[in-house]
């Protein structure tokens, strides 16, 4: 480390370096799969929290259209009433089938996508080919960030859209010749094109546009934009994804066409104001940094290094070239998913702090890339590398002091 040493002196095992932590970085996909477990497993029937009203809204109309026998006519209070996209009612639908009226029912597939969400993320970072603590860190940031975990005990859509954006991710970076060198990318092309279909069927059609134009601003970024669009396969794979969409929304429009027009087009749709009463700034400190929490501090020394090397490429034009092609490429994709999600959000006055939940992937790339570039350079090590063992401590101390609240809480409930 450098010399530079960490008080208390037991946490000198998380140093950067040290063989404790070096023997656990040598297995990424176990340690993954067991701090998930730890913290997931044990509480995936025994807690609910409450976000928003939301959640009591699609419960509701999940059990009226099991009473009923629908998987797609959405009800409320027995009117048609089409909320959202269909993907989250079938999914609580069968959970309620599988675990019976349980807290798991409404859950499960959040556990679920968000493991596979750090999988995912665990498996891009290893195609950049970046340091094993790096490696560790971007899953982790990604399912042991507090606000994310509890949205994942929440029946609502965010978890989803944050795996979809994840899977977007994924299969966006699998286009560029700098993270899959010697790969055609038609095959990742057509599954991005397909997740973005995807992804209009959760919430709704409006993220599909999103993710299509994080796609367009990444090849742009990666210089493959004007190839692709000479390629007749890169119109065939927009298309099949658009398609995709439609036909995924056909089962529940033509359950009640009048009614999906009504209340899914026009009332949630057409007629949707923002929530001006949330001022701006929240929405932008929840997006860019309190949706990560408590990985703050990593999140924060990959603000700075940004800050520079964006003042350092205003002034000579040069900075970009000191930064590796795999961390670059990276940094663009998180670029790429962030700015017309984040953007759409801005500028129409939709400051509801949850809406920014699923670009929480755009946030971890340009952290990863960051923290990855620090290492090996001579600049900012300091707090580069005690930031590490410090954010982990505070991750533990916080887990730590909501488990001991929660159980003393059920105690005295029950």
């Amino acid at each position: 480390m450098g010399g530079i040493r960490v008080w208390p002196p037991w946490l000198n095992c998380l140093r950067i370096g040290s063989k404790p932590l070096q023997k656990l970085l040598e297995r990424p996909v176990a340690l993954v799969l067991i701090l998930f477990a730890l913290a997931y497993l044990p509480f995936l029937n025994s807690r609910m929290i409450k976000i928003h009203n939301d959640q009591a809204v699609y419960l509701g109309q999940v059990i009226e259209m099991i009473e009923r026998g629908d998987w797609f006519f959405q009800t409320q209070f027995g009117n048609p009433y089409f909320h959202k996209g269909p993907v989250h009612y079938l999914l609580v639908h069968f959970g309620y089938h599988l675990f019976d009226l349980s807290l798991a029912a409404t859950v499960y597939m959040n556990v679920i996508l968000h493991l596979a969400g750090a999988l995912l993320i665990l498996r891009l970072v290893q195609r950049v080919k970046v340091s094993a603590v790096t490696e560790l860190l971007m899953p982790a940031i990604y399912m042991l960030s507090i606000p994310l975990y509890l949205y994942c005990f929440v029946s609502q859509m965010e978890i989803e859209l944050c795996f979809i954006y994840t899977l977007a991710t994924y299969f966006l970076g699998s286009t560029s010749q700098v993270l899959s060198p010697g790969r055609t990318p038609t095959g990742g092309r057509l599954l991005f094109w397909l997740v973005c279909g995807f992804a209009g069927l959760i919430k709704s059609p409006l993220h599909s546009v999103f993710l299509g134009l994080s796609g367009l601003l990444f090849w742009w970024l990666d210089g493959s934009l004007p190839r692709q669009l000479k390629d007749i396969r890169f119109y065939l794979a927009a298309m099949a994804g658009i398609c995709f969409c439609i036909i995924g929304f056909l089962p529940t429009v033509l359950s009640d066409p009048a009614g999906w027009w009504d209340s899914y087009i026009v009332q949630q749709s057409l007629s949707r104001t923002g929530f001006l009463d949330d001022p701006p700034i929240n929405f932008i400190l929840s997006t860019f940094w309190a949706n990560l929490a408590p990985w703050v501090g990593p999140i924060f020394v990959g603000y700075i290094f940004w800050a520079k090397v964006l003042t350092r490429f205003a002034i000579s034009r040069s900075s970009l070239k000191e930064i590796p092609a795999g961390l670059l490429t990276l940094a663009k994709l998180g670029l790429a998913i962030l700015i017309p999600t984040v953007g759409y959000f801005m500028a129409f006055g939709h400051f509801a702090q949850w809406y920014g939940v699923p670009v929480v992937i755009g946030v971890i790339c340009l952290t990863g890339a960051a923290w990855e570039t620090q290492r090996h350079g001579s600049h900012d090590r300091w707090y580069f590398r005690t930031l590490w063992p410090l954010s982990g401590l505070l991750f533990l101390t916080v887990a730590v002091v909501i488990t001991a609240l929660y159980w003393t809480v059920l105690k005295e409930e029950s």
